[in-house]
């Protein structure tokens, strides 16, 4: 039997009445086809809407037992939540009645948002769980994380307290922890998403990101040089490295002479591979089913024998965060001071593809990037290493 969502609740008829249940705004439906959940409430003959954070796609709900359709996905975690703010709602009424207060709408929707958890945190997190078959593995892991250093700078926020002087007090604390210009770019970003995602849920926020301005992007990015790459290829063919550390070095390796990210490797399979050439669809670019082919090369041939043979006998592939470790230790061993993580490996593959004579056209579809603005950043680079090799003469020749 269904459970009942509306409540008609006065123990004391000369003091409270209140009637309430869970309701979808149809007058709120986005392009999504989703709505906004809210407690609709009558408090003493006023009427008022009280968001719940909540988005549902309109069509699974049930209008006349106001809850989910049983069969709706995340029906049950959903209908709890809903549980949970009638449950609220019943605890304001009779601490009311209790105190004999007698209640008017704003007061109710004030008593009821502390009870309820005014809180922006616990409406990332929840809006996280419901995104996540949505998002790709690693994004997921990337939100959670961000989740986590938001909430190392504010434990608990009101929604009321999300403005431009809060986003700007996050990017100094961001500052101070030494996160650089792109850390705190993603930081704010990551941010701002969740924050569009609550004014998406009907809960009432000044966008603080109209007058503040994430910082661009730094367009410097790492690379290896023609030497640096060579050695690290001597290392791996003649295995002087611990087990361990050769098979991340043969990933990062299958990612310079190729341009896979991470994700993209963790997933790589013989199934990527049809006449001669490298085939598959970016986990981050799954929405927009964008498809990379690649020609394979001698080089990137041979590494491949290897990931497929490694795969083929049971071979485990790390963790982002274990490879980036394992990589200082390969860099250490390799005499170079760059500070070593996986995505290097796509930027070697961008800047040595350009210094052999490839085009920006061509490298923009290897890499998969939507914006040729994004490739034309490893040309600068190319650019600056030109005239920074060039200088050497100054110091030869003076």
């Amino acid at each position: 039997m269904a459970t009942v969502v509306h409540f008609i609740i006065s123990r004391y008829p000369k003091m409270n009445k209140v009637t309430f249940h869970v309701k979808a705004r149809k007058d709120k439906v986005n392009k999504r086809g989703e709505a906004p959940l809210c407690l609709h409430v009558m408090v003493n003959g006023d009427r008022d809407l009280i968001p719940l954070s909540i988005m549902v796609p309109f069509k699974d709900f049930d209008e006349s037992k106001r809850e989910m359709k049983a069969k709706a996905k995340d029906a049950h975690l959903i209908n709890e939540m809903a549980g949970n703010a009638k449950t609220k709602a019943l605890e304001v009424l009779r601490d009311a009645d209790k105190a004999s207060l007698l209640l008017d709408k704003k007061t109710f929707r004030a008593r009821f948002a502390h009870a309820y958890g005014d809180d922006f945190g616990c409406f990332w997190e929840g809006a996280l769980l419901k995104r996540k078959e949505s998002l790709a593995g690693d994004t997921h892991k990337m939100h959670k994380s961000q989740l986590k250093k938001f909430r190392g700078f504010r434990p608990s926020l009101s929604f009321s307290f999300i403005n431009k002087a809060l986003i700007e007090s996050y990017d100094t604390y961001l500052k101070k922890r030494g996160n650089s210009v792109n850390t705190r770019r993603t930081a704010l970003k990551v941010l701002q998403t969740y924050i569009n995602i609550a004014k998406d849920s009907d809960i009432p926020i000044k966008d603080p990101f109209t007058t503040f301005k994430i910082p661009p992007e730094q367009s410097t990015r790492d690379s290896l040089t023609k030497v640096q790459l060579k050695r690290l290829l001597e290392i791996y063919d003649k295995r002087e490295l611990e087990e361990h550390l050769h098979y991340t070095l043969m990933l990062f390796l299958l990612s310079c002479f190729t341009a896979m990210r991470i994700g993209d490797v963790v997933k790589f399979g013989a199934k990527m591979l049809k006449e001669g050439k490298l085939i598959y669809m970016p986990r981050k670019s799954l929405n927009y089913e964008k498809v990379i082919k690649i020609d394979l090369t001698k080089i990137s041939r041979r590494i491949i024998k290897d990931v497929l043979s490694f795969i083929s006998s049971g071979g485990r592939i790390k963790s982002q965060q274990k490879i980036n470790e394992d990589l200082k230790h390969i860099a250490s061993s390799a005499d170079i001071t760059l500070n070593l993580t996986f995505h290097i490996s796509r930027h070697t593959f961008a800047t040595t593809f350009l210094r052999i004579g490839g085009t920006l056209e061509t490298l923009q579809r290897i890499m998969g990037h939507s914006k040729m603005a994004t490739t034309q950043i490893y040309a600068h680079m190319i650019d600056e290493r030109i005239e920074k090799e060039m200088n050497n003469f100054n110091n030869e020749f003076e």
